[in-house]
């Protein structure tokens, strides 16, 4: 069974979590939970399994990195946020350092989605 086969990619689902309500970039949910979120609606409640943010010019690198801990504290597995500037994906995870990858793969453990850093950026 193929990643794609379990798992579902969500852009910019607003997200409910009582005094914090992002909207991610990407909001990754098992497909398991998808009867859920079609219950919910508009106040979905569900920690997804992975956040994306991506830098764009008029946001602050610290307003990401505040929220990626957000998502942690709220229940999501991991938090990615991509700086495609200088090419780089930072992971956070529950205790552990964040870590910022400008090259090889980045792997989220729960679901086994692997991100090349180089690709992701080639043109």
């Amino acid at each position: 069974m193929e990643l794609f086969d379990q798992y579902l990619a969500v852009p910019e689902l607003s997200l409910n979590f009582g005094d914090f309500k992002p909207v991610p970039d990407v909001a990754v949910f098992p497909k398991s939970a998808l009867g859920e979120l079609r219950a919910m609606r508009t106040k979905i409640s569900i920690p997804p399994v992975l956040t994306i943010e991506i830098l764009s010019p008029r946001q602050a690198l610290y307003d990401l990195f505040t929220k990626a801990e957000n998502f942690l504290a709220h229940g999501v597995d991991e938090a990615w946020v991509i700086v495609p500037e200088i090419g780089s994906i930072t992971v956070f995870r529950k205790n552990e350092q964040q870590k910022t990858y400008i090259s090889g793969d980045v792997r989220q453990e729960s679901t086994g989605i692997v991100i090349n850093v180089e690709r992701l950026f080639t043109v």
